[in-house]
């Protein structure tokens, strides 16, 4: 009886050693073998991806939460993940996620994954005018390789960034976001016809000089 109870403490010992063993995640790439298992998702990985993890004890990383666990992991290593097609995805170095073709939504219209994946949003703005305001003075909120850019002529935004950080910058441009009264409509023409007769009037006097100058210089020939 004694035998037999000490077998069977040795092989659930060993089986728990086992499952440990094979649900480690120490290393990155280890991370990313454990949650390929679990999503069922296909990863392609550059060569330069590489990394230490360490977690606590009761962090237990199952299917439900696999997808987030190793978004989160790969972003503090400065890594990023960027679909390729059905469940295929491409990890890389985040610095190089300009370059590649990151998932596009549109404010309003499409869910933005609330996640450390890099993604493209683009926003509508109800007050067209506050455009370059807004990606002027949010350039400093952005994450390490996001972008903003304003489209003046047709008052729309593009965020580049983390999912997590355009759920923060979109609760910003939602309080500054503000249909315009008629009064502020009006002094935006003003303004903008004020501004380009500034504009016209320092290309003519660019003009102006120039042609002087190509005066002066036949003269000085002759």
């Amino acid at each position: 009886m004694k035998i037999l109870l000490l077998t069977s403490i040795l092989v659930l010992t060993q089986s728990a050693y086992s499952k440990t063993k094979k649900n480690s995640c120490s290393s990155l790439s280890s991370c990313i073998e454990l949650v390929s298992k679990l999503t069922e998702k296909k990863y392609i990985i550059d060569k330069e991806v590489k990394g230490v993890i360490k977690v606590t004890s009761n962090l237990k990383i199952t299917k439900a939460n696999a997808d987030d666990f190793i978004s989160e992991v790969l972003s503090i290593n400065g890594y990023t993940r960027i679909p390729s097609k059905d469940d295929q995805w491409t990890i890389l170095s985040a610095r190089d996620v300009r370059y590649m073709p990151t998932p596009n939504y549109i404010y309003g219209k499409d869910k933005v994954p609330n996640n450390y994946d890099h993604a493209m949003v683009t926003i509508k703005l109800k007050n067209p005018h506050i455009g370059p305001e807004i990606s002027r003075n949010f350039r400093p909120f952005m994450s390490r390789y996001g972008r903003i850019i304003d489209i003046k002529s047709s008052g729309v935004i593009i965020i580049s960034d983390t999912g997590k950080n355009i759920h923060r910058l979109i609760n910003l441009v939602n309080i500054l976001d503000k249909k315009p009264s008629k009064k502020e409509i009006e002094k935006y023409e003003d303004d903008k016809k004020l501004s380009d007769k500034i504009r016209t009037l320092k290309a003519r006097n660019c003009s102006d000089i120039k042609s002087e100058l190509v005066e002066t210089r036949g003269l000085l020939r002759k």
